[in-house]
């Protein structure tokens, strides 16, 4: 019975959530996580992108108990639903947020239902927050020499290189990209070996970003540089391979309803999160293994 694995990991992540969102309205946390008013969420993991991630991968499951149960369980994944929301909102994370955004819409597609007028203002009013968080933070999203980027006037490098505080973490993360395809061009099929991108990143860093913090900040770029094309081909075609297996599968119990729209958004919200960090790093590979084994096992 999946129901109460459900309740106990609803109120793991809901009391983790509600507790990381007053604190950022409060101004609890570490200066370095402070943006305006607010310090980003950043739960037990320390850092608020893997504690993004986390969340995004809650997420698909409890809106999909919400459009699914009935009764006080629905009522349960509900609040769980709109405290994950708060505290993905509050970490600041704009890939966890992209993550959790494309996670909730495989869910909707996967179950359609009716949804109640309170639900449909909640989703208005929480939709209505995100674009004022947006609009506030919308400016930093990508370096504003970007554009010059396009036109010419700019070479990749040279923005990476030139940073301010404002946009330090985008910058951060292009010099490691550099890094991690720097390495793929020099070892295209096997790579420079697994584990190996910290130990070889002295050999392609850029600018002055001279210290890597283990990791590529995208996970296909860190596996392309370690494991070369073959090792992320292998990956990638795991990962389509099991979304294509998971999203065609249909049943009629409502708890494995739940387990498999919500597993498949889930492994949509990790893939994509990917894209910009490494979810692997904070220890949720093991939640992505228990997410595979819930879809393959009730598929």
């Amino acid at each position: 019975d999946l129901k109460p694995v459900a309740v106990v990991s609803g109120l793991l992540v809901g009391s983790e959530a509600l507790i990381s969102s007053v604190m950022a309205i409060l101004g609890i946390g570490p200066e370095s996580f402070r943006v305006g008013g607010i310090v980003r969420a950043f739960g037990t993991f320390e850092q608020p992108n893997p504690f993004a991630g986390y969340l995004a991968l809650h997420l698909p499951f409890a809106v999909a108990g919400f459009m699914v149960w009935r009764g006080r369980l629905r009522g349960a994944a509900f609040l769980i639903s709109l405290l994950v929301l708060s505290g993905l909102i509050f970490s600041l994370s704009r890939g966890g947020w992209v993550a959790g955004s494309l996670g909730l819409l495989v869910v909707l597609w996967m179950i359609p239902i009716q949804l109640p007028r309170i639900v449909i203002r909640s989703i208005l009013v929480i939709g209505f927050f995100v674009a004022l968080v947006l609009l506030w933070r919308g400016n930093s999203i990508f370096p504003s020499e970007t554009s010059s980027i396009f036109s010419g006037e700019t070479e990749f490098v040279t923005l990476v290189t030139k940073h301010s505080e404002a946009n330090f973490a985008v910058k951060q993360r292009l010099a490691f990209w550099v890094a991690g395809i720097r390495m793929v061009t020099d070892h295209p099929l096997t790579g420079v070996g697994i584990g190996n991108y910290a130990a070889r990143y002295p050999d392609y860093k850029i600018g002055p970003w001279t210290e890597s913090i283990g990791h590529a900040h995208n996970l296909y770029i860190h596996l392309a540089a370690e494991t070369g094309l073959i090792g992320l081909g292998l990956f990638v075609v795991f990962l389509t391979w099991l979304i294509v297996h998971v999203i065609g599968s249909r049943s009629i119990a409502d708890s494995d309803q739940v387990m498999l729209a919500g597993a498949t958004g889930s492994i949509v919200a990790f893939s994509t999160h990917n894209i910009v960090d490494s979810l692997f790093v904070g220890g949720l590979g093991i939640m992505f293994g228990v997410i595979v084994g819930l879809a393959l096992g009730v598929r």
